[in-house]
């Protein structure tokens, strides 16, 4: 379906606009903006390690699950250190697995070649 576009940078983009109209139209508290803010720039992020080529990069898709988590107090959920620390580490278990399994590289930082 998104063959050859690239999906990454435009979700970030149209992210960004959206939490832009919701912030100048809404009425959220300066906390709630700024989460609002954080919780749409880690879904971008973690759409643009996951669609990025052929080399995952756990630590950004894990870091960016923290943050997300860290932000749902915006919905009023919220999380203990210990809980966030469990849940982030669940799923970077479940992805190293699910790439052992389907055979995708992690990126090691290396330059290519």
């Amino acid at each position: 379906m998104f063959n050859g576009i690239k999906v990454g940078p435009a979700v970030t983009t149209v992210l960004g606009v959206v939490v832009a109209l919701v912030t100048a139209t809404g009425h959220l508290s300066t906390v709630q903006a700024a989460a609002l803010a954080s919780l749409a720039t880690a879904v971008g992020t973690i759409v643009s390690a996951v669609r990025g080529g052929r080399h995952v990069d756990l630590a950004v898709i894990t870091g960016a699950a923290g943050v997300i988590l860290t932000n749902l107090t915006l919905f009023n959920v919220h999380l203990s250190s210990g809980q966030i620390s469990a849940v982030v580490s669940v799923i970077s278990l479940g992805l190293g697995a699910l790439m052992h399994v389907t055979g995708t590289e992690p990126a090691t930082g290396a330059p290519p070649g």
